[in-house]
């Protein structure tokens, strides 16, 4: 089914949304050209944040052309992020501060004001190679971890996705080796792949499509073998969550047989596959302690919680995995509420209206995940990252803005 028409500020020129497209997919599968193409890493990356630098700035300048009265609490917002954001670029550059990763955070989110004038059909285009790239390079990695040379073959492979990590680039689990694919890092793919696994399974929950639940079943058999745990519990939250809201609206006796046969399956498929349940034994081990380095009451009397700047005077709770306490100990109450509030937007503009925007919720549902994947690690704030969750933005206001149009004038 065609979930809606055309924006009306859509691109008309074809070749601009091919390159708009190439570029989305090029920053989560960059590392595709590393390893097909032999291109260094220090000619690629540095490439893809010129691009999406580029691309943003162009976003920026341009947002005046959005005159709907749904979106103008939300430019707001993302005038005042971009104020703060400058504020922080040039006060840790003054402390002697350079973190790339503060782009990402305030400038980045404009690529929403660019993605939004895509048509929807490149769109979702682009969510599947990039769903398809990064679970091939999962199962690329582990088939040949099972069948090859395990630790030396993951050595090898992360060392020209990333360099910089040197020797000390794998990670295991128990007897299991953690892998990432194209991004190098498990927990990077495991946010791409939950972030896409929320999304078509909530699809195939609203729209009976069963290519949907299909595509859904192998990005979570990736996800899971990444062994991510917080991103595949997450996961298993919102599509639980997504199930249950269903259910709370339409009361469906195939959605039950459905949830218990898939429970069942998963079992079943567990026993002879002990990798899909690996990441329940992170949850019993001192695996998980990192997550609660630097967590106590204290956190809240100190300075940079308030004010920032923990990374430049070093500030002993960063030393947490909880990016949802690092972003306060990073930037300071005020400007991380603005950011937080920015990401959750989304989530307040579909409860004022469910009834009308039910068929925007498969693409809140990412938007959900990504909000939650803060609780371990800031892999969303990633290059590889940062550009799904706002295609995921603007695949949800492209919906939801033309079906409270087409509500308010009965068309």
């Amino acid at each position: 089914m065609n979930d809606f028409k055309d924006y009306k500020l859509d691109f008309q020129n074809r070749i601009a949304v091919f390159a708009l497209c190439f570029l989305v997919v090029f920053f989560s599968l960059r590392g595709w050209f590393v390893l097909t193409l032999n291109i260094p890493t220090s000619i690629v990356y540095p490439l893809s944040s010129m691009f999406m630098m580029g691309m943003s700035c162009y976003s920026f300048i341009n947002t005046q052309i959005f005159k709907d009265n749904n979106l103008l609490f939300l430019k707001k917002i993302f005038l005042v992020n971009i104020f703060f954001g400058m504020y922080f670029f040039f006060t840790e550059a003054i402390l002697g501060i350079f973190d790339i990763s503060l782009f990402y955070i305030f400038i980045a989110p404009y690529l929403f004001f660019l993605f939004i004038r895509i048509p929807i059909i490149y769109l979702k285009g682009s969510i599947f190679i990039i769903a398809s790239g990064i679970s091939y390079s999962i199962l690329q990695n582990y088939y040949n971890v099972v069948t090859g040379s395990g630790y030396e073959y993951i050595s090898q492979y992360n060392m020209m996705l990333r360099p910089e990590l040197g020797e000390f680039n794998v990670s295991t689990s128990g007897d299991f080796i953690r892998i990432g694919g194209y991004t190098g890092s498990y927990h990077d793919s495991a946010q791409i792949l939950g972030m896409i696994t929320s999304f078509l399974y909530t699809y195939f929950l609203i729209n009976k499509t069963v290519k949907y639940l299909a595509l859904s079943i192998i990005t979570f058999f990736c996800l899971l073998l990444t062994l991510s745990a917080a991103n595949i519990l997450i996961t298993i939250f919102c599509c639980v969550l997504a199930t249950f809201y269903f259910l709370s609206l339409k009361k469906s006796l195939v959605v039950y047989v459905f949830v218990i046969l898939c429970f069942f399956t998963f079992y079943i498929a567990s026993q002879y596959f002990p990798i899909l349940t690996a990441f329940v034994d992170r949850l019993n081990t001192q695996d998980t302690e990192g997550m609660y380095n630097g967590l106590s009451l204290d956190m809240f009397g100190s300075l940079f919680f308030w004010i920032g700047h923990g990374y430049p005077f070093n500030s002993e709770f960063l030393i947490t995995e909880v990016a949802f306490i690092k972003c306060f100990h990073q930037f300071g109450l005020v400007t991380s509420l603005l950011i937080f509030t920015l990401l959750f937007y989304p989530i307040w503009f579909y409860f004022r209206n469910p009834r009308i925007l039910l068929t925007s919720l498969p693409y809140l549902a990412p938007i959900v995940f990504g909000f939650l994947s803060l609780l371990h690690y800031g892999s969303l704030f990633k290059i590889t990252n940062i550009a799904v969750f706002y295609l995921f933005y603007a695949l949800f206001f492209k919906l939801s803005l033309n079906k409270l149009f087409y509500e308010k004038y009965k068309l």
